[in-house]
């Protein structure tokens, strides 16, 4: 059964609620951002070096690829009546990854041609591995996904090949985890595990499911991790640490955390500057593009309109 536009919008502003703030796939929280943060303040400008560079992000209305700037605007999917969102690039520039939230059939992961060709269903109802959140390997020959069998009782990390066969479980059967990102040397998978009952915790794996290791513990409740282009530095979102809620940086190996800025869904461009979801300082603005420095410096709005949200680079 297909949404109606305004469920579709509705939906759009609760998941972006969740990128936010410390929200898992099946959940949405609220969070402030930190006293003093100036996001909402900032003029809408892209950075001169990144004005040529592309970002995917996805609005109510389907999926978007532009130029930082603003210029070059066009829409390249709208999977008709459900929400589709958290958009990764294959590596050639050439295939999306895409989580679609439904009531139907249509739930779970899909590999979609850059100009909307040849949509896939790999992930979900029917399919041997329900799907969410998934990042390409390096090398575009492989993926991960957020996902479970039928016969498990918890959502863990599943490895695909790139044509989204060969499912393998590399998490833990009794662990929940989610969110994964693929490091750039191919190495290892940065992932958010949930800590029963509200918890979230980085944490990172070895391809083969080996070396499990964590990142992150109290005071903060951690997800969305994304990988520096070096690999020598993870961020992400962090919530619950005493009014520092948003934007978080630390080393590959969990040292030197330390406070960027508010908002939510990072993503690391290799010329070294993090776009992410600015913010919600309105509920009735549902959601901004920004970008920071690494340094937290130079933090500015990208004119992607007041919709764009789920925000990633493109090649």
């Amino acid at each position: 059964m297909k949404r109606s536009e305004g469920l579709v919008r509705l939906t759009f502003v609760v998941a972006l609620a969740a990128a936010c703030s410390n929200g898992g796939e099946g959940q949405s929280t609220s969070t402030r951002p930190a006293a003093g943060d100036q996001t909402s303040e900032l003029t809408v400008r892209a950075p001169e070096e990144l004005a040529g560079r592309r970002v995917v992000f996805t609005r109510a209305d389907g999926t978007y690829v532009a130029r930082a700037d603003g210029s070059a605007l066009r829409k390249v999917l709208d999977l008709e009546g459900v929400f589709e969102f958290q958009a990764d690039v294959s590596p050639d520039g050439s295939r999306l990854l895409l989580r679609v939230d439904d009531e139907g059939r249509e739930q779970g992961t899909w590999i979609v041609g850059l100009d909307g060709s040849r949509p896939t269903h790999v992930a979900g109802p029917g399919k041997p591995v329900a799907g969410g959140a998934a990042d390409w390997a390096p090398d575009g020959r492989r993926f991960v996904l957020t996902g479970k069998r039928e016969s498990e009782q918890f959502l863990g990390l599943y490895v695909f090949d790139g044509t989204g066969t060969k499912p393998r479980r590399i998490t833990p059967d009794e662990w929940e985890a989610q969110y994964p990102a693929w490091s750039p040397d191919g190495g290892r998978i940065v992932f958010t595990h949930v800590v029963p009952p509200n918890g979230f915790d980085i944490w990172v794996v070895k391809v083969d499911g080996s070396g499990l290791r964590q990142l992150t513990g109290e005071p903060g409740s951690d997800n969305y991790p994304a990988w520096s282009p070096d690999g020598r530095a993870i961020v992400y979102s962090s919530d619950d640490r005493s009014n520092r809620n948003g934007l978080w940086l630390m080393g590959a190996d969990g040292s030197d955390q330390r406070y960027l800025a508010a908002g939510g869904e990072p993503q690391w461009e290799p010329g070294n500057w993090i776009v992410f979801d600015c913010a919600l300082q309105d509920p009735e603005q549902p959601g901004q593009v920004c970008v920071v420095r690494p340094d937290g410096s130079e933090v500015a709005r990208l004119p992607l309109g007041r919709e764009a949200a789920f925000p990633n680079w493109l090649p």
